[in-house]
């Protein structure tokens, strides 16, 4: 099976020396861990990191979006980093174009491709177009294209599938104030062969995507459902040709999936998220090719922002920020046989502030981190490789 994770190239053991990159970090911030650290001295600009992908050779190329405090603008930014934190190359993206950013990224070759939003206006009659760049391995722009299935088109995920394609999904808004899932098959050269909206539910909300082999893929999230709207998370399957095969909609109340891991038989595990006033344990699901619950979620031992991949073993894992974490500390646990969803395992990575997302690494022993960090008066944006235990 070739899930979200498959493509990540093998991360040189060089990595696994827990490089981080701390975007606009104030200089006599006492708090920096002792890596090598990437330093932005624009006093009017700020840098976010919303995507991460490992590359050939043990490089790391984050994306994301930078902020222009001097007027609301906003535009693109890549940036590839070696083993050791040192950068390689720095492209800015969409500055031409009305705010601009980056969701997510995959490796395609010794290159990468990116997706997220251009030309987004939030409001009442608001805009936006989905956006996907191909970069080469100097980090030259071979294309871009952007999309649009409606008013608000953006762009939230991309995987890649076995015949050298990719999918990417989003998310379309209606006139009507619905949320609508959309996908498009786009192969290297930037040439789609497939782009259709899909038959998800109203007001659905997207939480992850999935490549299955045989050109079907698995898209999922959550809906609001019930008397009370309440959320309920939310799972389906559709073909190569993007019409629905099954759906499945979860009992738990509050809940979202947000990640997706196929084992190689085929059967699905799903990370689910909880709502509520208190911060709950994240739940794991396991379900067959065909929808059916081969498993009732069950309660593990994280929290907050949970992944899941395939390791290089052939097992799936599931890591996440660990419960009852203080702020500042960030403890990360794995658990490494989903079997045993109560055997958590610890991995120290201390970012120095709270943990966003977790980027698997499944061609070597280690995972990404990605996270927020306060200095002083100024916020920053980090990037840290662990080895796994």
């Amino acid at each position: 099976m070739t899930t979200i994770s498959k493509s990540f190239r093998q991360l040189a053991l060089a990595a696994l020396a827990a490089p981080l990159v701390a975007l606009a970090a104030p200089d006599d911030d006492p708090g920096l861990p002792p890596y090598p650290v990437l330093r932005h001295s624009e006093s009017d600009l700020s840098r976010g990191i919303d995507a991460a992908v490992a590359l050939d050779g043990g490089s790391v190329l984050l994306a994301g979006r930078i902020f222009d405090a001097s007027g609301p603008a906003s535009w693109g930014w890549a940036l590839e980093a070696d083993g050791s934190g040192r950068r390689i190359w720095e492209k800015e993206l969409g500055k031409k174009a009305q705010n601009a950013s980056f969701a997510a990224a995959s490796a395609a070759g010794a290159g990468a491709m990116l997706v997220g939003t251009v030309n987004e206006e939030v409001g009442a009659l608001g805009h936006a177009s989905a956006w996907i760049v191909s970069m080469a391995a100097d980090g030259r722009v071979q294309w871009d294209r952007s999309l649009t299935f409606g008013q608000l088109t953006r762009a939230h995920a991309i995987v890649p599938t076995l015949n050298g394609a990719f999918l990417v999904a989003g998310t379309v808004r209606r006139p009507a104030r619905d949320d609508q899932a959309w996908i498009v098959r786009v192969d290297g050269a930037g040439q789609v062969a497939l782009q259709k909206t899909l038959d998800t539910p109203k007001d659905f909300v997207f939480g992850a995507l999935a490549a299955l082999d045989d050109g079907s893929f698995l898209v999922a999230g959550h809906l609001f459902a019930g008397p009370g709207a309440e959320m309920h998370g939310w799972i389906a399957r559709f073909g190569a040709d993007a019409k629905p095969q099954w759906s499945h909609t979860l009992a738990a109340r509050e809940s979202s999936v947000a990640a997706l891991g196929v084992a190689a038989d085929g059967s699905i595990a799903l990370a689910l998220t909880l709502g509520g006033r208190r911060e709950q344990p994240i739940q794991l699901m396991r379900l067959s090719a065909a929808g059916e619950t081969l498993q009732a979620p069950v309660k593990t031992g994280l929290c907050k922002v949970p992944a899941l991949w395939r390791h290089r073993s052939g097992q799936l894992r599931l890591a996440g920020v660990a419960c009852a974490s203080g702020k500042g500390q960030a403890p990360l646990g794995l658990i490494a046989d989903l079997a045993h969803p109560e055997r958590l395992q610890a991995i120290e990575a201390i970012v120095g502030g709270d943990v966003t997302q977790l980027v698997p690494l499944p061609g070597s022993d280690a995972i990404g981190v990605l996270g927020m960090r306060q200095g002083g008066d100024k916020t920053s944006s980090v990037f840290v490789t662990r080895p796994l235990p």
